[in-house]
């Protein structure tokens, strides 16, 4: 009799073994997951950024100059200055933004309020042509945005500004 309380006995105690492991393995717990790391943001070339406010913009344009640009995320902005004239003038300019690698738009401002634009689709150039008429001063933020997020951090494109020569303004005299 002995020995059935015993078989009885380990019968039991190999049980509770096997509960003790199912509820340590299946009931615990997971470990804590790893933090996400963040995507990290591809590589830019552009040695003109940081470029994505008008206090930031350090690439103030000549007479025909044509400069290199990268629109290195989502979201970037590149922006630059246009040359100053001085009163007396009429003026008129171009401005291209060409070469791109994905679908951009050009905007151009004067003290902060949006004065043109040119928003192709797809990888058509952007032309704004514009005509002041006289002002005292003249000088223009020339803004690049990707489309829709477009951007190409490895791929630039090209802006360039041309203004036409200031034609004298007619005194009251002549």
């Amino acid at each position: 009799m002995m020995e059935a309380s015993v078989r009885v006995r380990l019968a039991i105690l190999a049980s509770l073994v096997v509960s003790a492991a199912w509820v340590t393995t299946c009931v615990s717990p997971a470990p804590p997951a790893e933090p996400a790391s963040p995507t990290p943001l591809p590589v830019c070339l552009d040695t003109h950024e940081p470029d994505d406010t008008v206090e930031q913009a350090r690439t103030h344009f000549m007479h025909y100059l044509t400069v290199e640009g990268y629109i290195c995320h989502p979201g970037d902005v590149d922006i630059f200055i246009s040359p100053a004239t001085y009163g007396g003038y009429l003026l008129d300019f171009t401005v291209d933004l060409y070469d791109l690698p994905a679908d951009y738009d050009l905007y151009v401002y004067y003290h902060g309020q949006e004065i043109a634009r040119s928003t192709h689709r797809g990888l058509t150039p952007e032309h704004v042509y514009y005509f002041s008429g006289q002002r005292t001063g003249n000088s223009y933020e020339l803004k690049v945005v990707g489309a829709d997020g477009a951007f190409d951090p490895k791929r630039p494109y090209r802006l360039r500004f041309s203004m036409n020569p200031g034609i004298p303004t007619p005194t009251g005299h002549e």
